[in-house]
Order: C-alpha cells, then sequence, then structure tokens
C-alpha cells in the first residue's frame, strides 16, 4: 500500500469492508404562498421539499484534498472512471462542466452535492489542475449507497492494484427550493433563502429570468420551519417580499 500516514490508518481498516451507515429519514416539506406589501394578492408560490444529497470527501496518498487551491482535482462521474462527468468536487478542474450538479463546499470537510448516493458514482482524482488532458491518477466507488469509505485505485488496474487515496460518501438530507410565479417576471428577479432574517447571507439563491415564470435551487441542510426567510428582489436588488417559511 502506498499510503501510510497514521491519520489514514484507522480508516484504512474499516475501508477493506467498508462502514455503513443508513441515511436518516427525510425532514419536513412545505409550501409558501408569495404575497405581496399590505397582504395583496398571491405572487406566487414556492415549495420546500426534503430530499437527499451526498457529502463526498476524498484523499490522495495520505493528504485530504481541499475544495479551495487543490493540485490534484477531484471529479464525479458516472458509471466508470473514464464515465461522464457529472460535478467537480474541487474548485479547480480541467475545464467546465456542462449541466453539472450543484456542489457546495462542506463545513466539516469535501462537499455537498446534489446527488443520491449510489454505487455507480466514481471518485476521480486527476493529476493536475485545470488541464483537460490531464491523466487520471486515482479512482473508486462505494459498495453501497450508505455511509462508506472506499479506495482510490489507479484507474487501470482497480482493486488489482495498490490503493492511492481513500474517499467516504455519505447520505445527507438536502432541501430542494422551487419558486413559481403567478405570472412571468417582467425583469430579472432573484429569490434567496436565508437563515433567521430577511438580510443574512443566503443559504441559497437564484434568479427568475425576464419572461419565465420558476427557478430552482438545492440547500444542502434539512428544512427549518420557521427560521428561515424566502425573499424576492427585483433587478436592482431591491427586497419586494420576505416570507417565512413554515
Amino acid at each position: 500500500m502506498l499510503i501510510a500516514p497514521i491519520l489514514l490508518a484507522s480508516l484504512l481498516a474499516l475501508a477493506a469492508c467498508g462502514t455503513h451507515g443508513n441515511a436518516p429519514p427525510l425532514g419536513k416539506s412545505a409550501t409558501v404562498a408569495l404575497v405581496g406589501a399590505a397582504g395583496g394578492q398571491s405572487l406566487g408560490s414556492a415549495t420546500f421539499t426534503s430530499t437527499y444529497a451526498a457529502h463526498i470527501a476524498a484523499s490522495y496518498k495520505g493528504k485530504w484534498i481541499p475544495y479551495s487551491g487543490a493540485r490534484t482535482p477531484v471529479e464525479l462521474r458516472d458509471g466508470t472512471c473514464a464515465g461522464k462527468r457529472l460535478a467537480a468536487l474541487t474548485e479547480a478542474t480541467s475545464a467546465p462542466i456542462p449541466d453539472a450538479l450543484a456542489v457546495a463546499p462542506d463545513p466539516k470537510s469535501g462537499v455537498d452535492v446534489d446527488v443520491a448516493t449510489s454505487v455507480n458514482l466514481f471518485v476521480v482524482v486527476r493529476q493536475q489542475a485545470n488541464d483537460a488532458g490531464a491523466p487520471l491518477l486515482a479512482c473508486g466507488n462505494p459498495l453501497s449507497g450508505q455511509r462508506q469509505y472506499f479506495n482510490l485505485f489507479t484507474p487501470a488496474e482497480g482493486s488489482n492494484g495498490y490503493s492511492l487515496g481513500l474517499a467516504l460518501m455519505e447520505p445527507i438530507l438536502a432541501t430542494r427550493v422551487h419558486v413559481t410565479l403567478t405570472t412571468p417576471a417582467t425583469s430579472a428577479t432573484t429569490w434567496a433563502v436565508h437563515a433567521g432574517s430577511c438580510s443574512g447571507a443566503p443559504l441559497a439563491q437564484g434568479q427568475i429570468a425576464a419572461g419565465a415564470k420558476d427557478a430552482s435551487g438545492v440547500i444542502f441542510s434539512a428544512l427549518d420551519v420557521g427560521h428561515w426567510r424566502l425573499t424576492l428582489a427585483d433587478a436592482s436588488g431591491a427586497q419586494t417580499i420576505c416570507q417565512t417559511v413554515g
């Protein structure tokens, strides 16, 4: 084995057969009516639906790979080590990924990804950042959709070769947000979800384009009824709505 640091010794012992944890039960869902000032007519609605996402962290040669400043970028691929790229798991990647899954750095480690855990998700480490032709250094996938540490092997050799890294994949709760307006937006409209107030840093945000009626996003957390606030802002940035979610 090429991984020797004490930091990973206990994890490698677990990785031989995998460590498993069931996904937590889905949380609450809610629908919020978007009402104008002074109790005016409904301007639309927003749905908050409980769903599953994945928390993923990866190491290479004994060092956990950070989201920012990674020398060896990490990608999530579908089906095989060389499969379709689904998302960049580090800020530095070889090239933008069309229609990539939503990804956000996790406060603990690694990232959260808008996808349910699966044996078909492959974590891939590339040789260097910002190089579309960079070789694949290590790759692996979990044995199940439950919480699991698993080894990353040389792609061409798989489990017949040496383990060059380790990854963690586990299911987490997330909340899918879908905002729908009664009539198409006359100008670009920004929706955002905040914790505790209408003016704090957004947990998630997106834009409804002029002429469109809806937009979606994901928050990598279970719904906090009564504490989240949904806001709409016009093209100038002025808030037009602030609704309590609950």
